[in-house]
């Protein structure tokens, strides 16, 4: 059997050889052979192709892991949401706590403050009454 493959457009054609397609020569007494084996390497060729393609039961196993991930990816969602609600309400109610005690020690310092100033109003008084020998008596309590 006699395969040439051509070079070119122009290359010239042998004497007793016919062109087959793809470029190749072959003796004329060849050509039924060729093209049966041409037919088996396409065939071969379909059949490689039909194997590496995913069969039925593999797409099926696929598409279940995809729709596993799906519903983990939204579960985690929904947890994600509903720990951001439990942040937000805590956060909330310990605003609400420091606030109020916030009022109570702000409260407290402002009695202190006036606390503290009497009894620099006191001490002063003393101070002076012992200055001019009078007495002070002091009916606030």
């Amino acid at each position: 059997m006699e395969l040439v493959v051509a070079r070119s457009h122009g290359a010239k054609k042998r004497r007793g050889a016919s062109q087959l397609g793809g470029g190749c020569r072959v003796a004329r007494g060849n050509e039924a052979r060729l093209r049966i084996i041409f037919r088996c390497v396409a065939l071969l060729v379909n059949l490689v192709s039909e194997l590496t393609k995913p069969t039925k039961q593999a797409t099926m196993a696929s598409e279940d892991k995809f729709d596993t991930l799906l519903r983990r990816i939204e579960e985690f969602k929904r947890r994600r949401v509903e720990a951001d609600q439990r942040r937000s309400a805590d956060l909330l109610s310990l605003k609400t706590v420091v606030e109020a005690w916030m009022t109570k020690v702000q409260k407290n310092a402002e009695d202190l403050q006036n606390s503290a100033t009497t009894d620099m109003t006191s001490m002063e008084l003393v101070a002076v009454e012992n200055a001019i020998r009078a007495i002070y008596i002091d009916n606030r309590y």
